[in-house]
């Protein structure tokens, strides 16, 4: 290729790679603006035929492969037309032209504020478009815009002042020529020839009158690029603005996300915690199972046991059932004979003494004998232990009628007259069967209150309810302990009588009782209000408005039950009667009320302790005991020497002298007077019991223990 020849110029190197790393960081901001299309081309039409070759071979125009001897001009801005459209899109294109330009800046590039004091010189010594692209392409310029928009406008300012004045040397040196050929048209006096000159003049003024139109029309094409500058600007600002919001949304996303991963993160830890708290309780269930299975084990284990023992006393049962068929054989034969009843009983205790002899005999030679079993010497041991219960039942007989007769003799004079002489014997014994038959058919049981009425317990496992009224009739309160006897009721299966033995306690039932009065409201509802606290607003049961049809403002007392929203009317007292202080259930306890609520969920304060009680069912005491921790030793009244050991080392006693006879009562007071053990009175229910365990506790923890040395 002749590209000397083409040029016209010697070839000059580009720039160096330093110098293009300054405006790295420009070219890759620039890359991604708008290119001034217009500003180009008036560029490229400035340049020699070398540098428009330079920016051929840099865009890779085909037409450089070629063997040219002129430059193709029309080729050339066709081409570039074409590559200038594919700057858009084509990024690589785009940098290698930005490139191009970055090469044709100054090399020392001054700063924004350099450039704008020294802008003529710089324009005189390094031209227009050095000084163009130097600024277009220059570090500072995003920083300090409004100094670029100042120098942008001086310049541009420059180049049209250049342009004129351009324009007015041409038309100058084009009116001096004019000038110059009508001297010489006058000298030469030739017609022809001025109107050649004048054609000439037309011609130049027309031009010129072309060129201020172009030039107006450059001025008016410049405001209108300004125009358009300001207006990208904006557009730029709303898309920075845009993007601000863009990455402000984006952050606002990502903390959604992390908010979204955390709460993943604890679904699935709880996730974990539930299969562990699941393994955990299945482990569990599996070992109680295996218990389970080993405690059936030890009960089969404990049948057979039974069983076999069971069989041996059945064996034994038919050996006493023998030895008794003798005796009554030898009673009879007794019977039979004609001596007295003294002389029998002194044969049969001989007798006896001889057949214990025998036993003897019989025990201690199987006692040699290394072949006897452990139940032939259990057997007559047993023998020998019945033939002493009959020696000594037959002394004791004797005994009991030696007083009889003496006793006998003093009240011969006095004898009152017998049932059988009043009565007749169908008379007394249908009279007996009837009170035996009732004492059978009594049952003792438990009440449970509810919030209105409630039900008995009782021991065999029957359930029946009873109503409100008879709770309040028979001022039951909750556990307490009943006796229940069967009567004839006529259209009713099941009825019984119901008589209290030991009072409960209303304060530990699943029920709250409020004293207040009734409300009709605008909604036409009914509603019990609680007198101490008017935030209490409870909607009264249907069936208590139907039937007690109250009225509003009625002062009543009214059962809630816990954790429950509807109210049931115990007692509903007229606005024209007076209205009790409090629920009568509640009269003798009010002042305790509070406190033993709050002691319902109280540590045991009596462990290691023992606490007897003389009188009543175990039952009846059982579960206010076990509320403190203390340990129950009962005895029902009856023999209180069979307790005396248990008595000695308790630490309190307490009694019902309406359920123990005088003699069990001095007993055990005695015994606890001797070892120091307090001793009170119960009087007659669980609150009362509670209440003295509550308020002795420091004496039962301190009386009848061990003084240690």
């Amino acid at each position: 290729m002749k590209l000397k020849s083409i040029a016209g110029a010697g070839f000059e190197k580009p720039m160096t790679d330093n110098h293009r790393t300054n405006y790295r960081e420009s070219l890759e901001l620039h890359v991604h603006q708008a290119f001034p299309l217009n500003h180009f081309l008036q560029y490229v039409k400035t340049l020699s035929n070398y540098d428009k070759l330079m920016l051929a071979i840099t865009l890779k125009l085909p037409f450089t492969r070629k063997d040219l001897k002129q430059w193709p001009d029309l080729l050339f801005y066709k081409k570039l037309n074409l590559m200038l459209k594919k700057i858009a899109t084509d990024r690589k294109l785009k940098k290698q032209l930005l490139f191009f330009l970055i090469d044709r800046t100054i090399v020392e590039a001054p700063s924004l504020t350099m450039i704008n004091k020294q802008l003529p010189q710089l324009v005189e010594e390094f031209g227009y478009w050095s000084v163009y692209w130097t600024l277009y392409f220059h570090p500072d310029r995003q920083e300090q815009e409004d100094m670029y928009q100042t120098i942008r406008s001086k310049l541009e300012a420059q180049l049209a002042d250049q342009a004129s004045q351009q324009e007015q040397t041409i038309s100058q040196r084009e009116t001096a020529a004019a000038s110059e050929l009508l001297v010489d048209s006058r000298q030469n006096d030739s017609k022809q020839e001025q109107l050649r000159i004048e054609k000439k003049i037309a011609i130049l003024e027309d031009k010129i009158s072309k060129e201020t139109a172009t030039r107006q029309q450059l001025e008016l094409a410049s405001v209108q690029k300004d125009k358009m500058i300001r207006q990208l600007q904006q557009e730029q600002e709303k898309l920075q603005q845009q993007a601000s919001l863009l990455k402000e949304q984006i952050a606002m996303y990502e903390l959604k996300i992390v908010n979204l991963n955390r709460t993943q993160q604890e679904a699935n830890q709880r996730r974990k915690e539930d299969e562990e708290r699941w393994l955990n309780e299945r482990t569990g269930l599996l070992g109680q199972n295996r218990a389970n299975l080993d405690e059936m084990r030890k009960l089969s284990n404990q049948l057979e046991q039974i069983q076999r023992e069971l069989e041996d006393s059945k064996r034994q049962t038919n050996n006493w059932q023998q030895i008794a068929q003798q005796r009554q054989e030898e009673l009879n034969s007794l019977l039979n004979s004609k001596q007295p009843l003294d002389k029998q009983l002194v044969e049969l205790s001989e007798h006896m003494h001889l057949e214990l002899e025998q036993y003897n005999r019989e025990l201690l030679r199987l006692m040699k004998e290394t072949a006897s079993s452990y139940e032939q010497r259990q057997h007559y041991r047993q023998q020998m232990v019945n033939a002493l219960k009959v020696i000594d039942a037959i002394d004791k007989f004797q005994l009991e009628q030696h007083m009889d007769s003496k006793e006998q003799e003093k009240l011969e004079q006095d004898k009152p007259i017998a049932a059988e002489q009043l009565f007749t014997p169908e008379e007394l014994k249908a009279a007996s069967s009837k009170h035996e038959k009732t004492q059978d058919n009594q049952r003792y049981g438990t009440f449970y209150r509810r919030d209105h009425g409630g039900y008995i317990e009782l021991d065999s496992g029957e359930i029946f309810n009873i109503t409100e009224s008879l709770v309040q009739q028979l001022e039951l309160q909750h556990e307490a302990e009943v006796l229940c006897t069967p009567t004839a009721h006529p259209g009713r299966a099941n009825h019984y009588t119901i008589e209290l033995l030991f009072q409960g306690d209303d304060s530990y039932s699943p029920i709250n009782t409020y004293d207040g009065f009734v409300h009709f409201d605008e909604d036409q509802k009914w509603y019990c209000i609680d007198l101490n606290d008017d935030s209490n607003r409870f909607p009264i049961h249907y069936k208590d408005i139907e039937i007690q049809k109250p009225g509003h403002g009625d002062p009543c007392t009214f059962n809630v039950a816990e954790d429950g929203h509807i109210a049931r009317l115990t007692k509903l007292y007229r606005l024209h009667g007076e209205m009790i202080e409090s629920h009568p259930a509640r009269k003798k306890n009010e002042q305790q009320r509070s406190k033993l609520v709050q002691r319902r969920k109280a540590e045991p304060y009596l462990q290691d302790c023992k606490i007897t009680i003389i009188g009543g069912q175990r039952k009846w005491f059982e579960s206010v005991v076990k509320e403190t921790g203390a340990e129950l030793v009962h005895d029902g009244g009856e023999h209180p020497e069979r307790i005396a050991a248990e008595l000695g080392r308790s630490q309190a006693l307490f009694m019902i002298l309406t359920s123990t006879s005088h003699r069990a009562t001095w007993e055990g007071i005695e015994i606890a007077k001797s070892n120091q053990i307090p001793h009170f009175i119960i009087q007659g229910s669980k609150s009362n019991l509670r209440k003295l365990l509550w308020e002795n506790q420091q004496i039962i923890r301190s009386s009848n223990r061990p003084v240690e040395a």
